[in-house]
């Protein structure tokens, strides 16, 4: 997957969420690209869109039209909900989509969506714990710490 044919939806838009996607929106503009964004809470993606950013109707709309997902969600339960929307597109879509998680959940959650995603060889789930405080990932500041599949953490190095 070319750099050019990367399209990316961010799922999650809360404190730290909504930093990261700000400055993914901000390097992706400057590349004459966007970002899609989706949150459970409508109002909290205006700040965003008014940058640029695409504003997804719905996690099926995520899914069908990105091939790569960031995630950024508040708890586990948020998590399950929305991967399990997620993995029931990805389940009908030959296109590979790499699925980048970098909510703060427990392991057996992580471990749980990598086993479910498995049954779709096509997909990739990697799991990338951040590590900063808000005003960090406003100011892209965040430690990134991915694992999973090499090539798809590669294909995602800008």
């Amino acid at each position: 997957m070319a750099h050019q044919d990367i399209r990316i939806g961010w799922i999650g838009l809360g404190e730290m969420g909504l930093g990261m996607a700000i400055n993914l929106q901000n390097y992706l503009s400057s590349h004459s690209q966007h970002l899609t964004v989706w949150n459970r809470s409508p109002g909290k993606t205006d700040g965003i869109e008014a940058q640029g950013a695409v504003v997804a109707k719905s996690i099926e709309e995520i899914a069908t039209n990105n091939n790569v997902i960031f995630t950024s969600l508040s708890n586990d339960a948020a998590v399950e909900a929305v991967y399990d929307q997620l993995f029931a597109v990805a389940s009908k879509t030959q296109e590979p989509i790499i699925f980048v998680e970098v909510s703060t959940i427990h392991p057996t959650v992580a471990a749980k969506n990598a086993e479910k995603l498995a049954a779709f060889p096509q997909h990739v789930y990697l799991q990338c714990p951040v590590f900063g405080r808000p005003p960090a990932a406003h100011a892209a500041q965040l430690l990134w710490v991915t694992s999973g599949n090499a090539e798809a953490i590669q294909k995602l190095n800008p």
